[in-house]
């Protein structure tokens, strides 16, 4: 292999441009500003390498908190940037936010519906009179046979 071909070689190895850096989630982001912690939030920056270390770490580990946190997100960050504050001595505050989320625990899935049963339960043990859980409990039973197919 002649020198100009080895150049030509090890060149076509290189890559020519450096993949872009990965997108952060504009959710993510429109909702901090929603819940007004992205000022602080962004003030971070200061502390990444570089424009691009900063959004692979926002893109990456931070976007997969959000993911899992869900609506509960925003105020494990606050929680997060509050602690953040009162300790000014940390050496690696980006590694320790992370950390922080990972203990946050998501909020509690909403509960099933009630069913039709259930919502009766309710009325009949809210219902200030006699008078008006029987009436609660006719009202479901003309309910229940309307909806039920004779039997032929």
């Amino acid at each position: 292999m002649t020198p100009d071909e080895a150049r030509t070689a090890l060149q076509e190895r290189i890559p020519q441009r450096i993949p872009p850096p990965p997108q952060v989630p504009g959710e993510m982001v429109r909702e901090l500003r929603e819940a007004g912690l992205w000022e602080r939030f962004s003030a971070l920056r200061r502390y990444a390498r570089d424009t691009r270390a900063w959004h692979e770490w926002l893109a990456g580990p931070v976007a997969a908190q959000w993911r899992r946190l869900g609506s509960g997100f925003a105020p494990a960050l606050r929680g997060a940037l509050e602690g953040m504050a009162s300790r000014p001595d940390l050496a690696r505050p980006l590694i320790w936010l992370e950390r922080q989320l990972e203990r946050a625990t998501p909020p509690p899935p909403p509960p099933p519906p009630k069913t039709r049963e259930e919502e009766l339960v309710d009325q009949v043990v809210r219902a200030p009179t006699l008078e008006e859980a029987v009436d609660a409990f006719l009202e479901w039973a003309r309910e229940v046979n309307a909806n039920e197919r004779p039997v032929a």
